[in-house]
C-alpha cells in the first residue's frame, strides 16, 4: 500500500509540474492572449452590427460608440457637405438599405490573416440567390482593452491608403500596351465583380485590321478583364477568341450586373439570316475566377423562321473565361 500510495503522490507532484511548466510557457500565454483577443473582437463586432443593423432602423447615435477618431473624422469630412455628397452609402453595409432581421440571422464573421482584420458577411434582404455581402475590417484595440473599428479595407473611401492611385497608373499601362499591338479601344466599364468596393474593369479591344478568313491574326479582337487587387494592382484576365471568330460576328454591347457580364455580338449575312448572341460571364468568389454561366442565340433567317439556342453550365460544364472560344461553343448546344 505504500508503494501505491508512493508511485500515486509522484505522478501527481510531475503533473503539477507539467502544468506548472505549460502555464510559465511564454509562447503559450502569447497565443492564449491572441485567441482571447480575437474571440473579444468577434465579440465587438457582433454587438456592432447586431445592436446596429439588427433593427430595421439605423442608430446612428450608438454607431460613433464602436468607431475610431479617425473614422469619424473622415465619414464626416465626406458627409458634410449635403449638396456634394461624396459618401452616398452606409460603408458598413455596402449599401443604402437594408433588412434588420435578416442580417441579424445571417451575420458570420471570421478572423483574417493579419492581426486585427476581419472578415464580416451577411445577406441584406435575404431574396433568392442574393450573395453575400462582404465587409473587410480593421479593428483598434485601446489603452483600456476595448476595440474599435478603424477602417474598412475593401472600401474606397476607408481603407486609408494609397493603393488606388498606383492600381490606376497599373490599369493605364496594361490598356496601353495592348493598345500598341495593334488594337484600338471599343469599351471600358468600370464594375465591381468580386464585391469588394474597388473598380474593376472591362475592356473590350478591335482590330485595325479587316477580317481575312485565312488569316487568323485579323480574328483577334482581346476582351479583358481587370480586378482590382489593391495594392497589389491588377489580376488580368484576358480572352481573344470570342470575337470576331470564324463567323464574323461584331461586338454589340457590354452589359454589366452585379458579378455577371454579358458580351453581346451581331452578324448579319445578306439575303440569309441575321443574328444575336450573348455570352454571359460569372466572376466566382470562392475560386477567384471567371467562369462562362450561359450562352445564347437568336437568329432571324430571311424565310420569316427564328431559331433560339441557350445553353448554360449543365450543357457545357466548367468553362474558364481565358479558355471560351466562339468557333467551339456552339457544339455543346445542340
Amino acid at each position: 500500500m505504500k508503494k501505491i500510495a508512493f508511485i500515486v503522490l509522484i505522478s501527481f507532484m510531475t503533473g503539477c509540474n507539467q502544468g506548472t511548466e505549460k502555464s510559465n510557457n511564454p509562447q503559450t500565454n502569447d497565443s492564449l492572449q491572441i485567441k482571447n483577443n480575437s474571440e473579444k473582437a468577434i465579440t465587438t463586432l457582433k454587438e456592432f452590427y447586431f445592436s446596429v443593423y439588427g433593427g430595421d432602423e439605423n442608430n446612428e447615435g450608438l454607431k460613433k460608440k464602436y468607431l475610431s477618431e479617425r473614422v469619424l473624422k473622415r465619414i464626416d469630412s465626406l458627409t458634410s457637405d449635403s449638396e456634394n455628397l461624396q459618401l452616398d452609402y452606409d460603408p458598413f453595409i455596402n449599401g443604402q438599405d437594408y433588412d434588420g432581421k435578416t442580417i441579424k440571422k445571417t451575420l458570420q464573421i471570421e478572423p483574417l490573416h493579419r492581426k486585427n482584420e476581419y472578415r464580416v458577411s451577411f445577406l441584406q434582404f435575404g431574396q433568392k440567390e442574393e450573395k453575400r455581402t462582404t465587409i473587410n475590417i480593421l479593428l483598434k484595440e485601446t489603452k483600456d482593452g476595448k476595440f474599435l473599428i478603424d477602417g474598412i479595407l475593401n472600401d474606397n473611401y476607408l481603407n486609408f491608403s494609397e493603393s488606388k492611385k498606383v492600381s490606376n497608373i497599373d490599369s493605364k499601362k496594361i490598356i496601353a500596351s495592348i493598345l500598341s499591338k495593334g488594337y484600338f479601344l471599343v469599351d471600358k466599364q468600370e464594375c465591381d465583380l468580386n464585391n469588394d468596393s474597388f473598380k474593376d474593369l472591362i475592356v473590350v479591344f478591335g482590330n485595325n485590321k479587316d477580317v481575312i478568313p485565312n488569316d487568323p491574326e485579323t480574328k483577334i479582337a482581346p476582351i479583358v478583364v481587370l480586378i482590382n487587387q489593391k495594392s497589389d494592382g491588377y489580376k488580368v484576365f484576358s480572352n481573344e477568341n470570342i470575337y470576331p471568330n470564324s463567323f464574323a460576328d461584331a461586338f454589340k454591347n457590354l452589359v454589366i450586373k452585379k458579378s455577371f457580364f454579358t458580351i453581346e455580338l451581331t452578324n448579319e449575312v445578306p439575303d440569309n439570316y441575321t443574328s444575336d448572341k450573348y455570352i454571359t460571364f460569372k466572376y466566382d468568389a470562392n475560386q477567384d475566377h471567371i467562369f462562362l454561366s450561359k450562352y445564347g442565340e437568336n437568329i432571324n433567317w430571311n424565310d420569316s423562321k427564328t431559331t433560339h439556342k441557350v445553353c448554360t453550365a449543365k450543357d457545357f460544364g466548367e468553362i474558364s473565361f481565358e479558355n471560351y472560344n466562339s468557333d467551339h461553343i456552339r457544339d455543346f448546344c445542340k
